[in-house]
């Protein structure tokens, strides 16, 4: 991706489209990508990218800074976050999950699940060991601590 293909969320620069497979995007920010557990996804942004710190998708949630609502675009659902400054907005696919080991596609098209780079240690939103990610569901988007086996979708920042 070039220059043009990110876009500069409450101070971070986010890619406008997930990852496919390992180093490279998918053609349209509607398109879910690939699905990576925590370890997969530490190593699959491309070059010039990486995944977000706990730190980059909290700032997603500063309802100071960001407004964010749930969102079809081209008949994908998802959620759309919004810089109140700039008005600039990033659309993230609900892609669902892929959960191991029993290998089934869940909440396709209700819920997004997005990976960090970030270890995880949170109490609440407590699913699993592991690593933190982030998670929507229809009016609600929160940080969650889930099972590094768990396959999520993966948007990248600019290094």
């Amino acid at each position: 991706m070039n220059d043009s293909e990110w876009v500069l969320i409450n101070g971070v620069k986010w890619a406008t489209r997930n990852v496919d497979w390992s180093g490279t995007f998918v053609s349209n920010p509607e398109n879910y990508g690939n699905y990576y557990t925590w370890e997969q996804a530490k190593i699959a942004c491309p070059t010039g990218w990486r995944l977000p710190t706990e730190t980059e998708m909290e700032s997603l949630l500063n309802t100071t800074c960001v407004t964010n609502e749930r969102a079809t675009r081209n008949g994908v659902n998802g959620r759309i976050f919004v810089d109140k400054v700039s008005g600039n907005s990033v659309f993230f696919p609900a892609a669902g999950t892929h959960l191991s080991p029993d290998g089934k596609f869940y909440l396709e098209g209700s819920s997004g699940y997005y990976w960090s780079s970030s270890v995880g240690n949170r109490e609440h939103h407590y699913v699993g060991n592991g690593a933190i990610g982030l998670r929507f569901v229809d009016s609600s988007v929160f940080i969650l601590n889930s099972d590094g086996a768990h396959k999520f979708s993966i948007r990248c920042v600019s290094q």
